[in-house]
């Protein structure tokens, strides 16, 4: 029994720190550790705009409005917290945006890291860190293969280059530093993940979004395009089951996958088509294809993650058509009445949890 009681987890009063926590998925972790009890502290900069959650979490966290590129701030920030366990979520995250602006994609993506790393190294409170990377560091020949997590990592444009970047410096202060200071650093990677909030540029969600608003054409670029989509509460309960399995008991493998089943795996044009399906007739959006395709983004991409959910009991909750439903209902709700859409945030974290 005493071995049970020792290995047991449990969220409340975790003192635990979001680094990006204004973001999209930063936003939905900051609600979910909320809801299972933490305490939960974010570090972002103030001009985040990429979630409309951002501006109402005032009462649900500790904010910190700090540039992780400014180490001396990151730092006071870790210090002062002292947080148990780290969530690294703070990054450039978008492939088109890095093409057009590699120096602020590498400075954010690489240097930001190793300040928050530095100063994790001198806290002496922090035992776990979860590095969220992406499923673009992966050498990708467009062939339809489910990537593992010991597959090779490849890059050709600066994101999924500083990315690559990401998974090699975690190594290199998890062999370096961390091991020695008992320290345990993971990396996790997941990629296309939708739900309510999400504003980012040239994101599929955030463009419907945008096109009902506006009661404009939905520009769409990649139209045969298959990605695995997988909703946010699932892509970050992943990373809080991570966090469970290993608080008491590290594990020896230190870069997971987090995926929807092969079921759910669908080009774009039959995700929109989804998504239309799913919006009552008032907020039904037309569209057009844009003929110049991207070379930077691949045709086809699927993650396999059967080491999560063996080792770490982890599944995803939504099928596709569920976190469809759910995106379109979040923003609608929030164009009849944004003051409520917070409410309804945490309502769907409670059922989620009950599912």
């Amino acid at each position: 029994m005493a071995t049970l009681a020792k290995n047991f987890f449990s969220w409340k009063n975790k003192r635990v720190l979001v680094t990006g926590n204004k973001g999209f998925k930063g936003s939905w972790l900051t609600l979910q550790l909320y809801s299972l009890g933490a305490k939960v502290y974010g570090i972002d900069k103030n001009k985040n705009k990429s979630s409309l959650l951002a501006s109402k979490l005032k009462n649900y966290n500790y904010q910190f409005n700090v540039d992780i590129l400014n180490f001396d701030k990151t730092f006071q920030v870790i210090k002062d917290v002292k947080p148990q366990i780290v969530i690294h979520l703070a990054a450039q995250p978008l492939v088109l945006t890095g093409l057009k602006k590699p120096i602020e994609t590498f400075k954010s993506n690489i240097i930001g890291l190793v300040n928050v790393l530095e100063s994790i190294k001198a806290s002496r409170s922090v035992k776990s860190v979860i590095n969220v990377t992406s499923d673009k560091v992966y050498s990708n020949k467009n062939a339809k293969i489910s990537f593992k997590e010991n597959f090779d990592l490849d890059a050709i444009d600066p994101y999924s280059g500083s990315k690559v970047c990401s998974e090699i410096i975690s190594k290199v202060y998890r062999k370096s530093y961390f091991e020695n200071l008992n320290i345990d650093l993971y990396t996790a990677r997941a990629g296309n993940v939708i739900g309510g909030g999400d504003i980012s540029e040239n994101r599929i969600f955030p463009d419907i979004f945008r096109s009902i608003r506006d009661k404009k054409n939905l520009i769409i670029r990649n139209p045969n395009h298959t990605r695995p989509w997988q909703h946010v509460l699932d892509c970050n309960n992943g990373y809080l089951k991570l966090i469970e399995n290993t608080f008491y008991k590290p594990l020896n493998i230190k870069s997971w996958n987090f995926g929807p089943n092969q079921s759910d795996i669908m080009n774009v044009r039959n995700l929109i088509l989804e998504a239309n399906y799913s919006l009552p007739k008032n907020k039904k959006f037309k569209s057009k294809i844009l003929k110049n395709e991207n070379k930077y983004e691949k045709t086809y991409l699927s993650l396999d993650s059967s080491l999560a959910k063996k080792h770490l009991k982890w599944k995803q909750k939504y099928t596709l058509k569920e976190a469809v439903n759910s995106t379109m209902n979040w923003y609608v709700n929030y164009l009849k009445n944004n003051n409520k859409i917070i409410d309804l945030s945490l309502r769907e974290i409670e059922n989620y949890y009950k599912k």
